[in-house]
């Protein structure tokens, strides 16, 4: 029994990518069958929109060939995961018969794009000798990510305490940490505004956000319980005072 099924070449049989990048494989196509026949060539296993092919159809008679190319374009975001996956080729009669059509496969590898993104609320907080802020991080790349968080200021003036420090997240997943600043208050002046960036280690090019801690002075509050001491030491003093002379 004559096997009516077509020829197919697929080069390269690993097509490596990076995100927002193209690249291209070659199908060749034999016609193995008695009479002549319409194949019609597509893509199973990835989005119909990162695919073109050109021609997307070819006649051919017995034994003749034919090459299509067919152009993967994957876009910047969102991409495919990182890794390998299994693309299938097909090449179909436009009859419709089973026995003259084949599926081809091959393999796709994307390569790993590590991205993430921080944002910190409030962007401007109050308080005394600390502040509490949250950072928001939305893991942006194909792929899993493992970030340390940490901050600075140009004085060196605030201690920072992120819970958690270490985040782990996988792909388009998102996590919110707290944040906790602190720096020596003082007591009367200006109120400071301290501020300060959080940045990662882990994953490259993240870019850094900024954010300020406005201090509230201790002078007000410490001159209150002054005045308080001094009005309760006079009056302890006048009563003692009028004691001693009705005493007399």
């Amino acid at each position: 029994m004559i096997d009516e099924r077509p020829g197919v070449t697929v080069e390269p049989s690993v097509l490596r990518l990076t995100s927002g990048a193209s690249g291209v494989l070659r199908v060749h196509v034999e016609n193995s069958g008695s009479v002549d026949e319409e194949y019609a060539i597509s893509v199973l296993g990835l989005d119909s929109r990162w695919v073109t092919v050109a021609p997307s159809r070819v006649l051919l008679c017995p034994g003749g060939h034919a090459t299509s190319d067919i152009l993967i374009a994957l876009p910047s975001r969102p991409s495919p995961p990182a890794g390998r996956s299994i693309v299938g080729i097909k090449v179909a009669s436009v009859r419709g018969l089973p026995s003259a059509s084949r599926v081809e496969e091959c393999q796709m590898e994307v390569a790993l794009a590590e991205s993430a993104a921080l944002t910190v609320r409030p962007s401007i907080a109050r308080g005394g000798g600390s502040g509490r802020f949250s950072v928001d991080i939305v893991n942006e790349g194909n792929g899993p990510i493992d970030l340390q968080l940490h901050g600075d200021d140009p004085e060196s003036a605030v201690a920072f305490t992120f819970s958690p420090q270490r985040v782990q997240l996988a792909m388009s997943a998102r996590a919110s940490v707290h944040l906790r600043v602190a720096a020596p208050r003082p007591w009367s002046g200006a109120e400071p505004r301290r501020v300060f960036v959080v940045h990662t280690t882990g994953v490259a090019d993240i870019p850094e956000v900024t954010a300020t801690f406005v201090q509230r002075t201790g002078g007000s509050t410490a001159l209150l319980w002054l005045a308080a001491l001094l009005a309760a030491t006079a009056i302890a003093a006048l009563a003692m005072l009028v004691a001693d002379i009705l005493g007399l």
